[in-house]
């Protein structure tokens, strides 16, 4: 028993070793492959990123999707899970919400003062802007080109991963603080669509990673997928990713109809209740529909887009185009791609 102890003692502890060793090389070999990832990006991109960024260096874009990381390392939110962490960089500045044309503004600023017109952006990255700058956002885009009598002011709320219920949740959160805008802008579509499982449950997108921490003090699994050593090897598909990109999947036994279905009965029921807020404040709210470029659009030159085409988010559109009516304060853009220049 002693020597059959001492033997399996000795291929243990040459194990743990040999696995300290492994991790070690593979953290040799992940850190600067992540730290390289902008530059290979802009690299391999580049002649559709220098269009997108005329007035941009390489260096400069590198630059933009480096700063661009931080912004998806969220953190807690009361009721909504996550949010953006707040930052301050040369493109990149949020606190609470997002700069418009790189002009520093706070609170005190987002409440109405009956001299500017304060319009409140809502909706997922896209309207965060990621990967551009302050002042190249579709908020910062509205301010500079409104009409300088309505002297609008924009504040771009948009959060990455959020959908149209957290939208709405995070429009209330806004409410009961006592931030009233003039007008509230609602950008939908893609992550109502492009994260079926999470739009179709209306749960938030990381509801299956704080459902395994809430029940167990350790989360093995997220410690163990965030070794290098499982990192490095999960570049061959030989290791699994975060449960929650499962919310990217449709829900599992569930006929594409009916979850297409389902998605857009959740979204326009959203959308009415979203209204009785804005009613019962005095906002004016719009909502937008807004274009993706799995409908729509093709580009052979454009090297950045999934432009795959689903039966599924074609379904989802198709309904929403297909609807017999829609309030006046609905803009349904999904056909803006469409012989986009």
């Amino acid at each position: 028993m002693a020597s059959a102890y001492s033997t399996t003692a000795v291929i243990v502890f040459n194990i743990v070793v040999m696995l300290v060793v492994a991790d070690a090389l593979a953290t040799l070999a992940v850190y600067p492959y992540r730290a390289m990832a902008a530059g290979r990006t802009v690299d391999k991109n580049w002649p559709a990123l220098h269009r997108a960024f005329p007035n941009y260096s390489r260096n400069d874009v590198v630059a933009l999707f480096e700063e661009s990381v931080p912004v998806t390392h969220l953190v807690y939110a009361p009721w909504l899970q996550i949010r953006t962490p707040d930052m301050k960089g040369k493109f990149i500045n949020t606190e609470g919400f997002r700069r418009s044309n790189g002009s520093a503004k706070d609170w005190a600023m987002a409440m109405p003062d009956g001299q500017h017109l304060s319009v409140y952006f809502l909706g997922g990255s896209t309207t965060l802007g990621y990967d551009v700058a302050d002042g190249e956002t579709m908020p910062a885009s509205v301010e500079r080109q409104a009409p300088a009598d309505w002297k609008l002011r924009a504040f771009n709320f948009g959060q990455p991963y959020y959908f149209s219920r957290q939208e709405t949740l995070l429009f209330e959160n806004l409410l009961r603080s006592g931030q009233r805008p003039d007008v509230a802008v609602f950008m939908d579509g893609l992550n109502d669509t492009v994260q079926p499982t999470a739009s179709y449950r209306r749960e938030p997108f990381f509801t299956p990673v704080l459902e395994r921490r809430v029940k167990s003090p350790i989360d093995w699994r997220a410690a163990i997928l965030d070794i290098n050593l499982v990192r490095a090897i999960r570049v061959f598909g030989l290791a699994p990713d975060d449960e929650s990109t499962a919310y990217y999947a449709m829900p599992a036994g569930v006929p594409v109809e009916t979850v297409a279905q389902t998605v857009v009965d959740n979204y326009l029921e959203n959308l009415k209740f979203t209204q009785k807020l804005c009613d019962t404040y005095g906002v004016q709210c719009l909502f937008v529909w807004q274009p993706v470029p799995m409908v729509n659009y093709t580009r052979a030159d454009d090297t950045l887009s999934t432009q795959t085409r689903s039966e599924y988010v074609s379904a989802v559109y198709g309904k929403i185009a297909a609807q017999p009516s829609m309030p006046d304060n609905f803009l349904d853009l999904q056909n803006a791609l469409t012989d986009f220049p």
